[in-house]
Formats: structure tokens, sequence, C-alpha cells
């Protein structure tokens, strides 16, 4: 019995030294990343007691997709460092400018959270719109026109003096360069083709591609009066119930459909062959997605992934799922 006393005792000594155990984090980080730089920050953990750490590394950015957050645990030897680096993307030109930071949450034994600011420096972007219009003043935007009508053709920009061009492909014609404000009259049926771009020094260049149609007459469409004459009021009563009939069949039609559509959706349901996914493996499958979204290609997604140390088999799981 003192036996087992002594060993609570002296796992209580122990926990009560964790529990106040002075940890120390040190974060090294560039002020600033430009285009063509790899997102990367050193760290240093220290401690003036024997204890084990579990603590997580990262970067936080406003408009980029955040990696999934790592859990690691370290055993730390009293006042020798631990020292590591995280290793995130690379900036590319469709980054936007904004201020980040590399840190550091320690979990256990102790709660402490660790940063340091850093500024990705890009060309901002800005927003670009071609108005296709069949009068000057653009109240009638249009992408069918008929030939012999005239096509306006502006631009609209979220900033003010862009540099803009356009290129205009005619059918069977090669492009023509023109200048906008610009407008014509196409002597041609078919499908034409613009790009316009729009450029400013410090700002990204931006393009837009639009089509619109030109047709060699204005259609015609028939019209069908309805109210010529009057049916009697049999007639008017029969048709009426029909109309009733033909409506509450459609609808019940519907309720059939709409049933077996659900059911079809809940049997082909994907499930995960190996039961629940773990709160860090939805995390990795989120990051998957929001990569893909963003247009990052899956050798992009797996590298940085490694880089962050990941799993390879859990990355090659959930490419191939997503």
């Amino acid at each position: 019995m003192q036996y087992l006393k002594l060993i609570y005792l002296i796992l209580m000594v122990v926990g009560i030294a964790d529990a106040f155990a002075i940890i120390e984090v040190n974060i090294e980080a560039k002020e600033s990343y430009n285009l063509g730089d790899r997102i990367l920050f050193n760290y240093t953990i220290e401690s003036d007691n024997d204890v084990q750490v579990t603590f997580i590394p990262g970067v936080q950015c406003q408009s980029v997709p955040i990696a999934p957050q790592l859990e690691k645990s370290i055993n730390l030897v009293h006042q020798v460092p631990y020292t590591d680096s995280y290793f995130d993307q690379e900036v590319k030109d469709d980054l936007e400018p904004q201020v980040c930071k590399a840190y550091v949450r320690v979990l256990t034994p102790v709660y402490l959270f660790e940063q340091k600011t850093f500024s990705i420096n890009t060309s901002p972007s800005f927003s670009l719109d071609v108005d296709i219009c069949s009068d000057v003043s653009c109240d009638q935007e249009s992408k069918v026109f008929v030939v012999s009508e005239m096509v306006y053709i502006n631009t609209k920009s979220s900033i003010e003096g862009t540099k803009t061009s356009g290129s205009l492909i005619l059918p069977g014609i090669s492009p023509q360069i023109i200048s906008l404000p610009y407008f014509f009259k196409p002597n041609r049926a078919g499908t034409y083709e613009l790009e316009v771009t729009a450029s400013k020094q410090g700002y990204k260049t931006e393009t837009i591609k639009e089509q619109f149609a030109v047709i060699e007459k204005e259609p015609k469409i028939k019209q069908f009066l309805t109210n010529d004459y009057e049916l009697p009021k049999e007639e008017q009563k029969r048709k009426k119930t029909e109309e009733q009939k033909s409506n509450l069949t459609y609808y019940s039609l519907g309720i059939l459909i709409f049933i077996v559509l659900i059911f079809l959706i809940y049997k082909r349901k994907p499930k995960f062959k190996n039961g629940k996914i773990s709160n860090t493996e939805q995390q990795l499958r989120n990051y998957i997605k929001e990569a893909k979204k963003s247009g990052q290609s899956e050798e992009e997604i797996r590298n940085e992934l490694l880089n962050s140390r990941w799993p390879e088999d859990l990355i090659d799981k959930y490419l191939d799922f997503e």
C-alpha cells in the first residue's frame, strides 16, 4: 500500500512539474514574400523542464486556402531547443497582396500561441466587364444581332487609367485588332468572338472573352389568338375538367419521380469503406477540395502536402476521392 502511495505521489509531482513548465517559442520568418518565393518559416521550442509538448505549426492568410493542421508531438529536454521548419505554398500571380501570419500553437502541457506577421507582395487584380449592346448608350445589352444592325462594344473597369485593347474574330476572317469603345455593322452572319485585355502598371493584367451571334434577319414569331371566339359553356366546362385531371396526373407523377430520385440519391451516396473520417482526415479532404477549386493541380497539392509531412497514402486517398 505504501508503495502505491509513493508511485501516486511521484506521478503527481511529475504532472505538477509539467503543468508549470515554461515553454518558449521563437519564430523566424521573412518580413515579406514576393512572386516565386516559397512561403516558409523556422521555429524553435524550448522548455525549462523535461516535458512532452504537443503543438501545431501553420500559416494563415485571408485569401489563401488553409493547409490542414498537422498536430506534432515532441519530447523536450531541459534547455535543449527543438528546431524545425514549416513549408507552405509558392507565391503565384493569382494570389492577392495581403498580410499573413506564421504561427506555432502549443496545446500541451500549457497553451501558448506565438505568431509573426509577414506580407505577400503581388500585384492586385481589378474587375473588368465588357458590354455588347444594340445602342450607343448601352441601355439594351444583347448577344444576338441582325446583319447590318449596329453593334456597340465598350468596357467598364473598377479602376481608372487602364490601357485596353481588343481582338475581334469574324466568321471566316483573321482576328481584327480594335480600339475600345468600338462599333460596327456586321455584314455576315455567324458567331463573333471578342477578347479584351486591360492593364495598368502595378496591377495584374485582366483578360475577358465573350461571344455574340449575328443572324441574317429577325425571326418572325406567329401569334395564335385564342379569344377569336368563345366555346359553348358545356364545352368550356368539359375542357376545364380535362385540364384539372391532367394537372392532377402531372402532379402525382412529379411526386412519384421526386420520391424515386431521393431513393436513388440515397442509395448511390458514396460511403467510406473504412468507416468514419477522423477530424484530421476531414481537414485534409476539405483542403484538397478547396485547393482544386482555386485551380491548383494535383501535383502541386501533393507536393505541398508532402512538404507539410502528411502521409503519402492519405494524400493519394483523398486526391483520388475528390
